[in-house]
C-alpha cells in the first residue's frame, strides 16, 4: 500500500511541475505575443522542428501527457493521462502519435484542452 501512495504522489508531482514547466513556456510565448515580436504563437513554434520533437516527447514521456505539455495544453489534460495509467493503459499516446505524424497541419492542435486533441 505504501508503495502505491508513493507512486500517486510522485506522479502527482511530476503533472504539477511538468505543467508548470508548459505552462511556463506558454506565458513566454504569449507575452512576446503581445509585446508584437511575433503575430501568432503558430509563428513562434518552428513546423519543421515541431513534429520531430513531438513525436519524441510521445514515445518517451506520451503515457504523462509530455507531448501534450509541449503543445501548450492546460495542467487538466497531463492529470488525466496519469490518472488513466497513460491515457487508458497507453492508447491515447499511441493514437496521438499517429496523428502527429500522418496529420499535415499540426497547427489544430496547438493549444488543445479536449482530452482527445484529434476529435472534432
Amino acid at each position: 500500500m505504501n508503495r502505491f501512495l508513493l507512486i500517486i504522489i510522485c506522479f502527482s508531482c511530476y503533472s504539477s511541475f511538468a505543467s508548470g514547466i508548459g505552462g511556463l513556456y506558454t506565458e513566454v510565448l504569449k507575452q512576446d505575443i503581445l509585446n508584437e515580436e511575433v503575430s501568432s504563437f503558430e509563428e513562434c513554434i518552428q513546423p519543421a522542428s515541431v513534429r520531430p520533437t513531438a513525436m519524441l516527447i510521445t514515445v518517451l514521456m506520451g503515457p504523462f501527457g509530455g507531448h501534450r505539455i509541449y503543445l501548450g495544453t492546460s495542467e487538466k489534460v497531463p492529470i488525466f493521462y496519469v490518472l488513466t495509467l497513460g491515457g487508458g493503459l497507453g492508447i491515447l499516446p499511441l493514437i496521438d502519435l499517429i496523428c502527429i505524424s500522418f496529420t499535415k497541419d499540426l497547427s489544430r492542435y496547438y493549444g488543445n484542452n479536449k482530452i482527445f486533441m484529434w476529435a472534432p
